[in-house]
C-alpha cells in the first residue's frame, strides 16, 4: 500500500515540477526550490509544495536530479537502499 501511495505522491510532485517549469522555463535545480524562496532572490517566487509533500510514504525525502529540461524523481522504497524487490524496490519517475 505504501508503494502505491508513494507512486501517487510522485505524480503530485511531477505536477509541482511542471508548474515550476511553466513559471520559470526550466525544471528546478533541486526540490527545495519548490518550497523555499529564500535563496532565489526573486520577489515573484511561488511556493509550489510543502517540505512534507516531497517525502515518500515512509517519510523519506524523494531523491531528485534534473538538468532543467528533464528530471528523475526517486524513492528508495521501504529499506531506503538502492535496488531491492517488493516493498524494498526503488520507485522512479522520469520526466518529461
Amino acid at each position: 500500500a505504501k508503494a502505491r501511495i508513494t507512486g501517487i505522491k510522485m505524480k503530485q510532485v511531477e505536477g509541482f515540477l511542471n508548474q515550476y517549469k511553466l513559471q520559470n522555463n526550466s525544471y528546478p535545480p533541486s526540490l527545495q526550490a519548490l518550497y523555499d524562496c529564500s535563496n532565489q532572490g526573486n520577489s515573484l517566487c511561488t511556493q509550489f509544495a510543502s517540505e512534507e509533500d516531497l517525502k515518500d510514504a515512509w517519510g523519506t525525502p524523494f531523491s531528485y536530479s534534473g538538468d532543467g529540461r528533464n528530471f528523475v524523481l526517486k524513492s528508495l522504497g521501504s529499506d531506503q537502499k538502492d535496488g531491492g524487490s517488493g516493498a524494498d524496490a526503488d520507485i522512479m519517475l522520469k520526466g518529461p
